[in-house]
């Protein structure tokens, strides 16, 4: 047999397994047929629903996949995230419906979201603005209906992960999140920056904030990029949950203003759509008087972290291109974006300064970057 004739049997036995022996299965699409993953379409002949998707992780040599294995970022965790985090979503009408699956072969069957199906990303890199300010609103409005469907959640979330295998994710790792945004002040020093006596602590504050959320935790699939979901009428339904756990709500509503951290599809929004966009995130999700506050300092978090990262490529070396835009003009864009938060300086007084300089320092040096664009959409 070939892998994918020995994937189509798999998912056959399980579906016979669960909907009678009269089930029948034929692989017709193939998404991902390398890498860490699997993923197909299958026709279903005979069953309840006229095709499923299969989502196989591998793993890879690094990292196998080994039952069992629960540490944070295997294989096998994330597997685990997958399937539970589809038991979250599918029940509230915001991912698709898990139907069953095997984790001694790493393997599970859901809902096909239809082939159709667009996504915020083929929107936005689309040609017309109304139906792609539309799909934002999509978008925040179903991230703000997650949100506040699952924020008092947590007891449910670890009962699915644990039923899954292994145990559940952590909402964060106390020091993990401070310790990383602290590489940002090494940055800014390399950069001949100051940092001024209450740098530290306004890191750890946001630290604090991020790994202690309070009743800001809710379940994210922690992944909301704009091709990470389909939209469905006035919602969208997410997938992509490998990193799924629960966490800080605004962690996910501040992929409005970054804007989309961990995504290739970032651009610029017009000016003032941020704002209406986070309206529309609290029409379900409303947050305490301290919203402002809160996202500001999450906000402060994602800017600072992304300037760190190097796995898209070292632009401090030299600029290039991932996705719609380059590395150096995210960075400027986020800067940007964070310094123009009107809570910024009082909450953190030194970090506004050491963005501030480290801002004006990028913006001399690369002189003739041109500005981030607006998403293709909105041009």
């Amino acid at each position: 047999m070939t892998e994918t004739e020995n994937w189509q049997s798999a998912a056959e036995q399980a579906l016979r397994t669960l909907w009678g022996e009269a089930i029948t299965c034929t692989i017709t699409d193939t998404f991902r047929e390398q890498g860490r993953n699997r993923v197909y379409r299958l026709a279903v002949e005979n069953g309840p629903v006229a095709s499923v998707i299969l989502k196989a992780s591998l793993g890879d040599d690094e990292n196998p996949y080994v039952v069992g294995d629960d540490a944070p970022r295997s294989a096998f965790s994330r597997f685990c995230n997958e399937w539970a985090g589809c038991e979250v979503l599918g029940p509230l009408g915001l991912g698709p419906v898990a139907y069953t699956g095997d984790p001694e072969r790493g393997f599970y069957l859901m809902e096909d979201l239809g082939a159709d199906a667009q996504s915020l990303a083929d929107r936005l890199t689309g040609s017309d603005p109304t139906a792609a300010e539309a799909a934002l609103f999509a978008y925040a409005r179903s991230l703000g209906a997650l949100h506040a469907a699952t924020q008092e959640s947590a007891a449910q979330w670890d009962a699915l992960r644990t039923a899954r295998g292994g145990a559940p994710p952590k909402p964060s790792v106390p020091g993990e999140f401070q310790s990383e945004v602290a590489k940002f002040g090494e940055l800014a020093e390399r950069y001949g920056v100051v940092l001024p006596e209450s740098f530290v602590s306004e890191l750890a504050r946001i630290g604090v904030v991020v790994e202690s959320p309070g009743d800001y935790l809710a379940f994210s699939p922690t992944d909301c990029c704009p091709d990470n979901h389909v939209l469905r009428g006035e919602r969208v339904v997410f997938f992509d949950c490998e990193g799924a756990r629960m966490r800080h709500a605004l962690l996910d509503a501040a992929y409005l203003l970054a804007p989309f951290p961990t995504c290739w599809c970032t651009s610029k929004l017009p000016e003032g759509l941020p704002e209406r966009l986070l309206a529309g995130y609290r029409e379900h999700f409303p947050g305490g008087d301290d919203f402002e506050e809160q996202l500001t300092l999450v906000l402060a978090g994602w800017v600072l972290l992304t300037l760190t990262w190097d796995w898209a490529g070292n632009w401090e070396e030299e600029d290039h291109t991932w996705g719609l835009v380059t590395l150096r003009q995210r960075h400027l864009h986020r800067l940007e974006n964070l310094l123009a938060r009107p809570p910024l300086v009082a909450l953190l007084p030194g970090v506004a300064q050491v963005a501030a300089e480290l801002y004006g320092i990028l913006k001399t040096r690369w002189a003739d970057l041109e500005p981030m664009p607006l998403y293709p959409a909105f041009r």
